[in-house]
C-alpha cells in the first residue's frame, strides 16, 4: 500500500476535500467568547506532518477557515497561510480569522506559575518570532475580523499603535493577553498625547469593533493618543452589543486612574465592562473630589474580579457619581472599602442586581455590607462566598442598613456557615420594617438557597410556609450531608403539580419496579403550594 506522501498531489486533494470541516456555527449572542481553533484539527495537523503535505495544502485557498500559528514552534512554514485569502472580483473574501499564541502557556496553567514556566521559555525567542508574524500580518490587517493574540510575554504583544495607526475596516473581535507582564507602561500617559492626525489610516480604524479584551497595558497605550481615540470606536448598526474586557495593570498614579477611568467613560454604551486583576502602585489617598465632573459608565453589566481594595477606593466613587444605570454589578474574589460619600448618598437608583462571588467573609472584613451600602441592590446573589455566617446576613436587615431597603430577593449559592434560622431572623426585620414603612422598605418576595448549604429545620420550613406569618416565596435545595440531622430538610421548592398528578406519577414508576426492594422510600407532604423531600 502506497504512503500518503507518495501519493499524486491530485489524489491528496481529493482525499483533503473530504476533510474540510463546516463552517463553525456563530456565537450564541455577539458577546460570546470565542473559541481558539485548534492546531490539532485540520489542515493544521495534516500540515504539520511533511512539506509536502503543507505545500499541497497551501496550493488552495479553499482548506483554510483560520490562520494558526503557534509562536512555541518555528512560524516560518505557516506566514504565507495569510496570503491564501485572496481578493476575488474586487471584493474581499468575508473577513479572516487570526490566531497567534503560544501552546506553552498551557504548560502554564496546567502546571506552572506566572515568572515560573515548566518548561524555560525564552523571552527573546518569542519576542523575535512574534515580531515576524507580525510583520506578515500587518499587510492582512484590513481583511482580518477576528485577531486572538494569547502569548507568554507582555513584550511579546504587538503595540497598539499597531491597529491604530491603520485601517481595519473588518475587525470585530480583538484580544491581546498575556500570562506574564514583564512591561509596565512608561510616562507617556501623563505627557502630551499624541496626535491622530499623522495617521491617515487612524479614520477608519475600529469602524465595527464591537469586542476587545486587552491587557491593561495594551489599553492604556491608547490612552496615548489622548481623549479623542475613543471616536475611532464608531457605532454601526452591525454591532449593536459592544464588550471591552481589560486584565492586569498597576497604576503608579492619580493621573494613570484618572485618564483610565476618563477613557473607560468616554466610550460608546457598553454592554459588558469587566475589569480584572487591577491595583494600584502607590498608596491611595482618597483625593476624589465631587466638585470635579466625573462622566457616567455607560456599560449596564460591570465585572470586577481580583482587583485590589485600594484601585476600588479610587475607581468607585468615580463610578457611582452620576447616578448611572447599571443592570448587574459583579464582584468576584476581591474586598470592598467602605467609602463614607458613597455610603451616605442618597435618592441614587437602585440597582436590579449585585453579585458576589469568592468572597471571604470575616468580622473584620465589612465587604457584604459595604457592597449593599454602595449599590443597594433589588436581587443580591452571593456565590461561593465563605464565613457568610448569620452575623453577616444581619447587614442586609434595613434597620443596620437603610441602603438594603430596596433588596426583594435573596440569593445563596455554595454558603454554608448560615441557618435557616438566622434566615428567618431576617425575613422577620424585614417584615417588620415594611409594614412600619410599607413604601419606604421592601419586604424580601424571594429566598433561594442552593448547592452547598445548610439544611432547613422543620420548624423554619413550617413557618415558611405558613402564608398568613410569611410571603417569601422560598427554594431551599441544598446536598445532604453528615451534618444534616433528624427534623431537617434539604429540599423544599415550590410545587406547581397536584398530588393527583404526583401519586400517577409514582404508581406508573412503581409498574416497571415490581421488586420493592429497587424503590427508594419516598415521603412528602404538599402544603400552601410546596413540597418537602425527607
Amino acid at each position: 500500500m502506497a504512503k500518503l506522501i507518495d501519493l499524486p498531489n491530485e489524489l491528496l486533494e481529493c482525499i483533503f476535500d473530504y476533510a474540510i470541516p463546516e463552517p463553525p456555527p456563530p456565537p450564541r449572542t455577539p458577546g460570546d467568547n470565542l473559541d481558539t481553533p485548534s492546531r490539532a484539527m485540520f489542515p493544521f495537523n495534516v500540515a504539520s506532518m511533511c512539506i509536502r503535505c503543507l505545500e499541497v495544502l497551501k496550493s488552495n485557498g479553499k482548506y483554510w477557515r483560520h490562520v494558526v500559528i503557534d509562536l512555541a514552534d518555528d512560524p516560518t512554514g505557516f506566514l504565507d497561510t495569510f496570503s491564501l485569502f485572496e481578493v476575488k472580483n474586487n471584493v474581499y473574501q468575508p473577513g479572516i480569522t487570526v490566531t497567534v499564541f503560544s501552546s506553552d502557556t498551557e504548560d502554564f496553567q496546567r502546571f506552572g506559575t506566572p515568572g515560573m514556566p515548566t518548561r524555560m521559555v525564552h523571552k527573546s525567542v518569542e519576542n523575535s518570532r512574534a515580531r515576524v508574524v507580525f510583520q506578515n500580518l500587518e499587510r492582512s490587517l484590513e481583511r482580518c475580523s477576528t485577531i486572538q493574540i494569547q502569548l507568554v510575554y507582555q513584550s511579546s504583544l504587538p503595540s497598539m499603535s499597531f491597529f491604530v495607526t491603520r485601517s481595519n475596516p473588518l475587525l470585530r473581535n480583538l484580544t491581546l493577553t498575556s500570562l506574564i507582564h514583564d512591561e509596565q507602561l512608561c510616562d507617556s500617559v501623563n505627557s502630551l498625547p499624541l496626535p491622530l492626525t499623522k495617521y491617515p489610516g487612524s479614520r477608519n480604524a475600529f469602524p465595527r469593533l464591537s469586542n476587545i479584551s486587552l491587557t491593561g497595558k495594551c489599553f492604556m497605550e491608547l490612552c496615548v493618543f489622548g481623549p479623542h481615540w475613543v471616536l475611532l470606536l464608531k457605532p454601526s448598526a452591525s454591532s449593536s452589543v459592544f464588550q471591552i474586557a481589560i486584565n492586569h495593570y498597576r497604576f503608579d498614579n492619580d493621573r494613570e486612574v484618572e485618564v483610565f477611568y476618563d477613557s473607560i467613560a468616554s466610550l460608546r454604551p457598553t454592554h459588558t465592562l469587566t475589569l480584572s486583576n487591577l491595583t494600584l502602585g502607590y498608596t491611595s489617598q482618597y483625593r476624589f473630589s465631587v466638585s470635579r465632573f466625573h462622566p457616567p459608565l455607560t456599560a449596564s453589566h460591570i465585572f470586577f474580579d481580583s482587583v485590589s481594595r485600594q484601585f476600588l477606593t479610587e475607581f468607585l466613587p468615580r463610578m457611582m457619581y452620576c447616578d448611572p444605570q447599571f443592570v448587574l454589578v459583579s464582584l468576584k474574589n476581591t474586598s470592598i472599602p467602605s467609602i463614607r460619600h458613597l455610603t451616605t448618598k442618597t435618592g441614587s437608583p437602585t440597582l436590579p442586581l449585585l453579585q458576589l462571588i469568592d468572597m471571604s467573609g470575616s468580622p473584620q472584613d465589612i465587604s457584604l455590607y459595604s457592597s449593599i451600602a454602595t449599590f443597594g441592590a433589588e436581587h443580591v446573589r452571593l456565590l461561593r462566598c465563605e464565613g457568610v455566617t448569620d452575623g453577616l446576613l444581619y447587614p442586609l436587615s434595613v434597620s443596620t442598613n437603610p441602603r438594603a431597603a430596596k433588596m426583594k430577593a435573596l440569593e445563596l449559592h455554595d454558603c454554608a456557615d448560615f441557618t435557616s434560622e438566622g434566615l428567618r431572623a431576617l425575613v422577620i426585620d424585614r417584615q417588620c420594617m415594611h409594614n412600619e414603612e410599607p413604601t419606604e422598605f421592601n419586604e424580601l418576595q424571594a429566598i433561594d438557597v442552593h448547592g452547598v448549604g445548610p439544611p432547613l429545620s422543620e420548624d423554619d420550613a413550617t413557618w415558611f410556609l405558613d402564608a398568613k406569618l410569611n410571603s417569601t416565596q422560598v427554594e431551599w435545595n441544598v446536598e445532604r450531608t453528615r451534618a444534616a440531622q433528624d427534623g431537617y430538610l434539604t429540599d423544599l421548592r415550590p410545587s406547581h403539580i397536584t398530588r393527583n398528578i404526583l401519586e400517577d406519577a409514582i404508581d406508573g414508576w412503581c409498574v416497571g419496579n415490581s421488586s420493592k426492594s429497587d424503590m427508594y422510600t419516598l415521603s412528602w407532604r404538599e402544603t400552601s403550594g410546596f413540597l418537602l423531600f425527607d
